[in-house]
């Protein structure tokens, strides 16, 4: 089982996304049921282990076994028998969990209406622990927050904490955090709490991973690489023809298109600054900077598949193209967490990826 799980990020790279997949109310499936595509509702019953890879998966039905998923996003308000683990943009769960609850996410959301009885496990941009808890708690997130009972111990490392006046926590609580956690005064920690310096700080205080060294920092990280994995996936899948236009303009002309990117990257903050400073432009100039928010950081994406084109091609192993890039993704945010070089590596790579999109688009229209 554990063996499947680690091999389902390799999966998610050929899945369909173009399905819409229902397993309706009195449904039943002897065994386990794998389900892929952009949407998926689970309804039915399970007797079995439920396999997930989907934009958005809701399950609202009966899970004998464990769910195990990748995708964006993960609703489960029905029962599972075992253990809920998997990575996604954003997990809810409002229902019943036999055995324990594992993820990689942007968020976790447990809502009062839950049960957990077995520990959570987490890695998380943020993380509301609004349900009981039978088990232990194990978390890396930037912001937790606990408002119900915990029957173990939890290991937080994160950025703040609060525990709230519901909060009822048996076992002791360890957490590793720069700010002091907020605690109302009629929450009941019988186990008593500590806090300690950021986990990894005495060990490298002197190293670059001193950067990392606080789960905020960390999980902004796994979840930059998710999110640029999904970008490249979609442009792959859906934008085809785009990819390959930028990719020969990238491969014509390299230095123009750096030098293009440059250029806007110098205009686009004048002419947001210059709507900014009119009342009729303010807002036409905020949706101007969160596009180019969001297009700058798509553009990085477009240089590394070219890379990934470039290199695999050369040595002759461009079948995989989905897996090549799965790989590349990898070794460009190990290389951009070298101090100074990889800074330099992500500016030009963003550079060249804006340049290309706005040559490949006047390409386009000649």
């Amino acid at each position: 089982m554990r063996f499947l799980l680690f091999l389902l990020p390799i999966f998610a790279l050929f899945a369909d996304d173009s399905a819409y997949v229902v397993l309706p109310h009195g449904t039943t499936i002897q065994g386990d049921y794998f389900a892929r595509g952009s949407t998926v509702e689970i309804s039915g019953h399970i007797k079995g282990d439920l396999f997930v890879l989907a934009s958005q998966a809701f399950v609202d039905g009966t899970v004998d076994g464990s769910i195990l998923f990748v995708g964006g996003e993960l609703s489960h308000s029905g029962y599972v028998g075992q253990n809920i683990r998997g990575a996604g943009g954003h997990v809810v769960i409002s229902g019943d969990v036999g055995g324990s609850v594992s993820v990689v996410a942007g968020s976790l959301d447990l809502s009062p209406k839950a049960l957990i009885k077995g520990n959570v496990v987490g890695m998380t941009g943020t993380a509301d622990f609004a349900s009981r808890i039978n088990g232990n708690i194990r978390i890396s997130s930037s912001f937790l927050r606990l408002s119900d009972g915990v029957g173990g111990f939890v290991t937080a490392n994160v950025g703040q904490l609060r525990i709230t006046s519901k909060a009822n926590v048996k076992g002791p609580i360890t957490y590793w955090s720069t700010n002091d956690a907020h605690i109302d005064s009629n929450a009941k920690l019988t186990g008593g709490i500590k806090h300690e310096d950021s986990i990894f700080s005495n060990v490298t205080r002197k190293s670059f991973i001193k950067k990392l060294s606080t789960g905020s920092k960390l999980a902004t990280i796994l979840m930059n690489f998710f999110y640029s994995l999904v970008v490249g996936l979609v442009l792959l899948r859906y934008y085809r023809n785009r990819v390959d236009t930028s990719y020969e303009v990238l491969t014509k002309g390299p230095v123009r298109a750096f030098l293009t990117g440059v250029m806007i990257a110098i205009l686009l903050p004048l002419i947001s600054l210059f709507f900014l400073m009119t009342i009729v432009g303010a807002p036409f100039a905020l949706t101007l900077i969160a596009v180019n928010v969001i297009g700058f950081y798509m553009a990085k994406v477009i240089s590394i598949l070219w890379i990934t084109r470039l290199s695999t091609q050369r040595f002759r192993i461009h079948r995989f193209e989905k897996l090549n890039f799965f790989f590349a993704l990898i070794i460009y945010f190990i290389l951009v967490r070298i101090p100074y070089v990889g800074l330099a590596i992500s500016i030009v790579a963003t550079l060249l990826g804006v340049g290309a999109a706005i040559l490949k688009n006047k390409t386009v229209n000649n």
